[in-house]
Formats: C-alpha cells, sequence, structure tokens
C-alpha cells in the first residue's frame, strides 16, 4: 500500500520522466524490429537510420519533450500508433472545464495550475470546436412523437457584436414522457424577444423533424401566456389545451395581497390546485373566492381570470400532475444556464452560445457531461 507522503515532492517530474523513458524505449525497439525484419526479407538495403527529432507532448502530469527515432522512411511515431499533440484526456479536460460554465481563458489559467505550462486560450477554442458537430446533431436529428406534455419558453442571453452586446432569446421546448420522464427536445436562438416569427420558426422545426402532436394533452404555458407563442401553437397544435403556471399564478395573485397574508392566501391556493379531483378543485376556487372577494378583489378577479385554463393538467394520470401544472421543470433548466453562464458574462459569438446551451441541456437530459460523446473520437 502506498502513503500518500510517499508522494511528496516532485512526483510530476518522476512521472514524467518515467513516461519519457518508456515511450522513448519504446520506438526504438520497433525501429529496431522494423530494420531486423528488413535484413530477414534481405531488404536492408531499402531503408535505414536516419537520426531523431524533438516533439512536444501535453500530459496529465504536464509537458514532455520526446526524442523521436525515425528512418529514411518512417517515424518511430508511426510505428507505435502514433501520438497527437497531447494525450486526449487533456481534451476531455479541457470540455469539462467549458461545460462547468469557465471562459476559454478561465480554462487557460485553471490548466496552468494544474499541468504546470500554459494552454492558450485559442487551443482551448480549438478543442472546444469539437463540439460544434455534436451540437449540429442534436438539432437535426429526428424526434420521438411521444411526449404527452410539451413546455415551452424563453431565456434571454447577451452575445457580443461589433456594434456591442445584444441580448438574443432561447425558446426551450420541454417534453414529459407518459411515464413522467422529462426531456430537453430543443433549443432555438431567436432574434428579437419572443416573437411569433420566432416561435412558428422554432415549433415549425419540432413539427417537421417528428413531433406532430399525436400524443400530445397538454402544453403548459406562463403566468398570460404569450401572443406569439400562443399563435405558433394555435398553427401546429391548434387543438391541444394550455394550462396556465399555477406557480406563475400563486406569485401574481400575491402582488395584490398585504405581505402579512401572503401565507395564508398561498395555503388556500394550494388547497385548490392540490385537490384529488376537478369537481373539488373548483369548489375550492369558488369558496375563496366568496371569503376573500370583499377584502382582496383584485385578488379574487385574477384567480377567475383564465380559471377555465387552471386545471387541464387533471386531465391526465395523477402522477403527471406535478410536472404539468406549472413550467417549474423549465425554469430550473434555466436557473442552470444562468448559473454555468454568469460567470461567462457575453459570449464572443452564435457558437461559443450554442456550446454552453447544448452542454448544460444535455446534462440535464442525460445526467452527464457531452464529453462521453467524445470519448470514441480520442
Amino acid at each position: 500500500m502506498v502513503n500518500s507522503a510517499d508522494w511528496d515532492g516532485d512526483y510530476k517530474g518522476y512521472g514524467l520522466a518515467a513516461m519519457k523513458e518508456v515511450l522513448e524505449f519504446s520506438m526504438e525497439n520497433r525501429v529496431d524490429a522494423y530494420l531486423e525484419e528488413l535484413s530477414r526479407q534481405e531488404l536492408v538495403l531499402s531503408d535505414r537510420r536516419n537520426g531523431s527529432y524533438r516533439r512536444r507532448l501535453l500530459t496529465q502530469l504536464g509537458s514532455l519533450e520526446l526524442k523521436i527515432p525515425r528512418t529514411r522512411r518512417i517515424s518511430g511515431l508511426k510505428l507505435i500508433g502514433g501520438l497527437a499533440r497531447r494525450q486526449k484526456e487533456i481534451d476531455h479536460l479541457i470540455l469539462s472545464c467549458f461545460c462547468l460554465g469557465m471562459s476559454t481563458r478561465k480554462v487557460s489559467k485553471t490548466l496552468l495550475q494544474c499541468l504546470g505550462i500554459k494552454v492558450s486560450a485559442s487551443l482551448v477554442s480549438e478543442v472546444c470546436k469539437r463540439l460544434d458537430a455534436e451540437v449540429m446533431r442534436y438539432h437535426n436529428r429526428k424526434l420521438l412523437d411521444c411526449f404527452r406534455g410539451l413546455i415551452l419558453d424563453g431565456v434571454v442571453m447577451k452575445e457580443r457584436t461589433e456594434f456591442g452586446s445584444r441580448e438574443r432569446i432561447v425558446l426551450v421546448a420541454l417534453g414529459i414522457r407518459a411515464e413522467g420522464k422529462k426531456e430537453i427536445i430543443d433549443y432555438y436562438l431567436g432574434e428579437k424577444g419572443e416573437s411569433q416569427t420566432s416561435w412558428e420558426n422554432f415549433m415549425g422545426m419540432l413539427y417537421h423533424r417528428g413531433l406532430e402532436g399525436k400524443n400530445l394533452e397538454l402544453i403548459p404555458l406562463t403566468r398570460d401566456g404569450n401572443p406569439g407563442l400562443l399563435a405558433a401553437i394555435n398553427l401546429y397544435y391548434p387543438n391541444i389545451p394550455a394550462q396556465r403556471c399555477w406557480a406563475h399564478k400563486v406569485r401574481n395573485l400575491l402582488e395584490y395581497v398585504p405581505r402579512r397574508d401572503w401565507k395564508k392566501i398561498a395555503a388556500e391556493l394550494k388547497q385548490i390546485h392540490c385537490a384529488p379531483n376537478h369537481d373539488q378543485a373548483q369548489k375550492s376556487a369558488r369558496r375563496f373566492a366568496r371569503k376573500w372577494h370583499k377584502i382582496y378583489p383584485r385578488a379574487v378577479r385574477c384567480l377567475q381570470e383564465g380559471n377555465e385554463n387552471l386545471f387541464h393538467f387533471m386531465k391526465l394520470p395523477r402522477e403527471l400532475w406535478p410536472q404539468t401544472k406549472t413550467t417549474n421543470l423549465l425554469e430550473r433548466a434555466f436557473e442552470e444556464v444562468r448559473r454555468r453562464t454568469k460567470i461567462m458574462g457575453v459570449f464572443q459569438n452564435r457558437q461559443s452560445l450554442e456550446r454552453i446551451l447544448f452542454s448544460v441541456f444535455y446534462y440535464y437530459n442525460q445526467n452527464q457531461a457531452p464529453i462521453s460523446l467524445l470519448t470514441q473520437n480520442g
């Protein structure tokens, strides 16, 4: 057993020296074996040694300079299967840092502490570009028409342009399967706010990629909906009821109530949306209105506005109620986007914004970073 004290001192230096010795020894042996094989085949004059050259390899322990033997025709690197300029684990480490929300410059500084050598921001950016193919595959994949609930909303991000920073709306679709599993289906970078054109473009792409809504029963919306979103829903899913979000409704209603009564009012509203069935929920809503209409008439009117769209979720199996009566599932995904991107500030371009959004949403769906997609590529 190795004690932690045994690793005190320059263990990285020892590790690098051992790695250098093993690699160089392996290449020398392979070159010798190659030339011996030519000799046995009486082809000894067809090739011979031609000195060596130096090459640097970035490893998890730091930078390593190798002496590469070569012949007139081949290099020692080729004989051992070749070596990239850096180990694939370095690329995975870079991508992990990026997916956790670090900018390219901060990734460079972090790796300096780990590896003892400066990794340029341009190299970090080059490695992160490997996500671009996965982003395109995600946007273009065929969609399964298996969702019973579809939550749609947008989050605002900032992108740097030659005319300064500008806000871009990111439209997101979250689907809820029959068994209750949730999935970020896709996202779309709109140009100006949650316009009808942006929503129609986004939902049109979802529809034509397979999300025709044949199993769709409900579309939860935020507080009072969005005209552009409602128009797009009516265009592609005209017969699907729109469920008003109870979390937004409660927050909106409490604006008309003094803070001293918030707890009491919230508890009574919970009795409404947590009722065991539709009839009981409506009875609780009427009881709430009778009790408070003289004291807080605006709060009661707020509850009664769009009342028919507050209880569509009760038509679904009971186990799906918590996920479909609010848009909180998508709000939590947005919180993760904001947390990851807060330290980045303004994104340099659309590509960098796409990469981090894909990373966050892929992790949301798979509970793992998208680096796993790239492992097979080295």
